[in-house]
């Protein structure tokens, strides 16, 4: 069965055509907005520098645990 346009664009369309129809209006995808990107792109760049500050506090506390953990035992050694 072959559907043929209708000529007239304002034509209504049968209830039977519309049964089948799911969806809406086709709106062309233009890419994402350039202003959705450059958030993504801060949030990205926010993201990195906070971790690598975490990193860097996470290293220093170790390395202060270490030395806090080597001076009880030079007390210990030297005092027992």
């Amino acid at each position: 069965m072959k559907k043929t346009p209708p000529t007239d664009p304002f034509q209504s369309i049968a209830a039977v055509d519309l049964a089948s129809v799911s969806g809406g209006r086709l709106i062309p995808n233009k890419g994402p907005d350039a202003i959705v990107v450059q958030g993504i792109e801060t949030l990205a760049k926010t993201i990195g520098e906070t971790g690598q500050a975490l990193a860097a506090n996470t290293q220093a506390q170790s390395q202060q645990s270490t030395q806090l953990m080597q001076q009880l035992m030079e007390k210990r050694r030297a005092g027992g």
